[in-house]
């Protein structure tokens, strides 16, 4: 009997990380940062890695709306 192994018969193995933060207070409040590293073997060619880094910001554009009005209704 045989067992179905896709990841054994291609003879690829991938291995990813992903290491994500996100300022959440100060003057850099919104400020993310994600890191990710992958690296590919394959059996019939040579190592492949990549490492890849993301800068991002946060910002809301749908603001609450206020009240317009001065006084009391």
């Amino acid at each position: 009997m045989r067992t179905y192994r896709p990841h054994l018969q291609s003879g690829e193995t991938e291995r990813p990380a992903i290491v994500s933060y996100v300022v959440e207070s100060g003057p850099l409040k919104g400020i993310g940062l994600r890191w990710m590293n992958i690296g590919v073997d394959t059996k019939n060619s040579a190592k492949y890695e990549e490492n890849r880094l993301y800068v991002t910001y946060t910002y809301n554009i749908w603001r609450p709306r206020r009240n317009l009005r001065a006084g009391p209704v």
